[in-house]
C-alpha cells in the first residue's frame, strides 16, 4: 500500500502564482515580461518535485519512508516503539518541538533516533487511517492517535 498524496500543502501558493501569471500576462508589454514568470514557476515547480517525492509504503509488514536527498528509512511492524500525533506549529506555542504540519510520527524501538513522519496535509486521509489500522491489526498493543478514535480499526 502507499499512501496517496493531497496538493492541500501546494494549493495556496499555487493559487498566488496563478494570479501573479495573470496580472502579468494582461499587463507584459513584451516577452522579457513574460520570460520573467520563470523566475518564479521554476523554483515553485522543484519546491512541488522534491516535496512529491516524499512517500509513506506500508509493504510486507513494514512502514517505509522515501524522500529526495534522504535515506530510505524502514521501520517493521514488530520494531515499532509508538505511533504519536504531534500538533502543527500553528496549534502550539513551542517553535522548537513542533513541526509546521500536523503529522504522524511512527518511532522504531531499534534506532531510538529513529522515525517516519506521517503529514496529516500531504496524504489523504483515508489512506493515513487505512495505514494505522493496517499497523493496528498487526500490533493490537499499540496505542493509536486520538484522531483515529472515530474511525475505529479495521
Amino acid at each position: 500500500m502507499e499512501l496517496r498524496r493531497t496538493i492541500t500543502p501546494y494549493f495556496g501558493i499555487l493559487i498566488i502564482l496563478t494570479i501573479v501569471t495573470s496580472i502579468v500576462f494582461v499587463k507584459a508589454q513584451g516577452i522579457d515580461e513574460l520570460k520573467a514568470l520563470a523566475v518564479i514557476w521554476i523554483p515553485f515547480l522543484f519546491y512541488y518535485l522534491v516535496g512529491n517525492s516524499y512517500r509513506i509504503f506500508l509493504i510486507d509488514k513494514a512502514v517505509i519512508q522515501k524522500g529526495f536527498g534522504v535515506k530510505t528509512f524502514v521501520i517493521a511492524a514488530e520494531d515499532i516503539r509508538d505511533i504519536k500525533e504531534e500538533a502543527s506549529l500553528g496549534e502550539t506555542r513551542s517553535f522548537l518541538v513542533q513541526r509546521p504540519y500536523q503529522r504522524i510520527v511512527i518511532s522504531s524501538r531499534k534506532d531510538p533516533k529513529g522515525y517516519i513522519d506521517v503529514s496529516l496535509r500531504h496524504f489523504k486521509m483515508q489512506d493515513i487511517v487505512k495505514l494505522l489500522s493496517e499497523i493496528h491489526a498487526m500490533r493490537p498493543d499499540l496505542k493509536l492517535p486520538k484522531f483515529m478514535s472515530p474511525h475505529k480499526a479495521r
